[in-house]
């Protein structure tokens, strides 16, 4: 179960969750970058590319779970 899928279907609530979550990343990664210290974190790296991952999949449509 993803958490972003609203009512197990890509529509238009599940675009709207991932967009929100797509801007906070962006978001941070700018706060990141923009930071005088920045060291890389390999659990932050690993996390950001859940989070990615999660939202892919979240917007994958029906016919593309058959294929699964």
């Amino acid at each position: 179960m993803n958490p972003l899928r609203i009512d197990g279907t890509p529509g238009p609530d599940t675009r709207d969750a991932v967009r929100d979550v797509l801007t906070f990343m962006a978001d941070a990664f700018y706060a990141i970058a923009s930071a005088d210290d920045v060291t890389g974190s390999k659990d932050a790296t690993i996390g950001a590319g859940h989070i990615m991952a999660m939202c892919a999949d979240a917007l994958r449509e029906a016919d593309e779970d058959e294929n699964t």
